[in-house]
């Protein structure tokens, strides 16, 4: 729990990778005052950072500076990941009881939610593909796979991460330009 807790507070740190291979520099980096990022997300569009609080069951969005710029509390419990869809500002939290929930920039619950059950039964990292209007959600334990859902939460398919090495694949990660994911794991792996 504590090495959890650790790894995500340095997720916190905005990275640019200015080089290949292990060369990275940390460009800003700030303390969350002892939050529990469960997930989190960038947002391009207005350059800020969206945070999943899951011991204090709250949403909080960040400046590049680490300013909090507002935090409200979050549909679900236990909220664990969280994908941001930049075309509407609006943020994906995916949740320990298997729960997807759409929230607009302030905190308003859209009334778009499903369970992810009994695809993934165990949520964890959640990213949001606006391309594809896809939200893709990690399964935290059992079956190593991300599962991609459309926006109304209609099962699309499984991407199988059994032949990566992933043994607990806990955050994910998008690039949509690429469509890139990258599964973060218990272990440290990406």
């Amino acid at each position: 729990e504590i090495m959890k807790r650790y790894l995500f507070i340095l997720a916190l740190a905005f990275i640019a990778i200015t080089a290949p291979a292990n060369a990275q520099t940390i460009v800003n980096s700030w303390s969350t005052g002892g939050i529990f990022a469960g997930g989190i997300d960038y947002d391009p569009v207005t350059d800020t950072i969206w945070v999943a609080d899951e011991t204090a069951t709250t949403i909080l969005q960040f400046d590049r500076s680490g300013v909090l710029l507002t935090s409200f509390p979050s549909v679900g419990t236990l909220p664990i990941g969280i994908g941001v869809d930049p075309k509407t500002g609006n943020v994906w939290v995916g949740d320990e009881g298997e729960v997807v929930d759409e929230m607009t920039a302030a905190g308003v619950p859209t009334g778009r939610s499903f369970s992810t059950l009994p695809n993934i039964t165990d949520v964890s990292g959640v990213s949001y593909d606006p391309l594809n209007d896809y939200i893709l959600i990690s399964q935290d334990s059992g079956t190593r796979q991300v599962g991609v859902f459309d926006t109304n939460g209609v099962w699309q398919f499984a991407i199988d991460l059994s032949g990566t090495g992933s043994t607990d694949p806990d955050g994910l990660g998008y690039n949509p330009a690429t469509m890139t994911y990258w599964p973060g794991d218990d272990i440290g792996d990406t």
